[in-house]
C-alpha cells in the first residue's frame, strides 16, 4: 500500500516581508487556508440552424484572484507591524512556502507563491476569560509567482 506524502502546519508557512529582504511568519496565527479564484462571463449563443433550440451557454475567464484568510492569537511580536499595515493601504510580499515540496518534490513541484498583498481586513475578537483571537484577509495584487523546486 502506498501512503499519501502529506505536509504539516510548521511545514507550510506564510510569510511576510515587513522589512527589506526577510520573509517574517506572523506570530500567533494558527490557522490560515489560501485560495484562488477565477471570475467567469457567460453569454448565450443561439443555434443558428434551428431557432427553437434553446439557447447553448458558453464561457470565458474575466479573472483570476488569490487571498489567504488567517486566525489565530493576537500576539505581542506581530501587533505594531499588522496595525501599520493595516492602515497604510499598501501591499507588501508574501511568501507561501511548501516546505514538504521542497525536501521530497519533483524538481518541476512548486516550492513557494511569491507575490504583494493587501491586508483588506483585520479583526480582533475579546472574550472575558480568553485570549484575544484575530483573524484577517490577505488578496494579492495579480495572482503569486510559482517557485519550482529545480529553479
Amino acid at each position: 500500500m502506498a501512503y499519501a506524502t502529506t505536509s504539516s502546519f510548521a511545514k507550510t508557512t506564510l510569510g511576510v516581508q515587513f522589512t527589506t529582504g526577510t520573509f517574517v511568519n506572523i506570530c500567533g496565527i494558527t490557522q490560515w487556508s489560501y485560495s484562488e479564484t477565477t471570475q467567469l462571463d457567460e453569454t448565450e449563443v443561439p443555434d443558428c440552424a434551428d431557432l427553437d433550440k434553446p439557447f447553448q451557454i458558453e464561457r470565458s475567464v474575466r479573472s483570476v484572484g488569490a487571498q489567504a484568510s488567517c486566525s489565530g492569537v493576537w500576539a505581542l511580536a506581530s501587533h505594531q507591524k499588522m496595525l501599520e499595515w493595516a492602515r497604510s493601504g499598501l501591499t507588501k510580499p508574501v511568501k507561501i512556502s511548501f516546505l514538504v515540496a521542497q525536501t521530497s518534490g519533483a524538481a518541476t513541484d512548486t516550492v513557494a507563491l511569491t507575490g504583494d498583498a493587501y491586508l483588506t481586513n483585520l479583526s480582533f475578537e475579546v472574550t472575558k476569560g480568553q485570549k484575544v483571537s484575530a483573524s484577517f484577509e490577505l488578496v494579492f495584487d495579480g495572482l503569486p509567482v510559482p517557485t519550482l523546486k529545480g529553479a
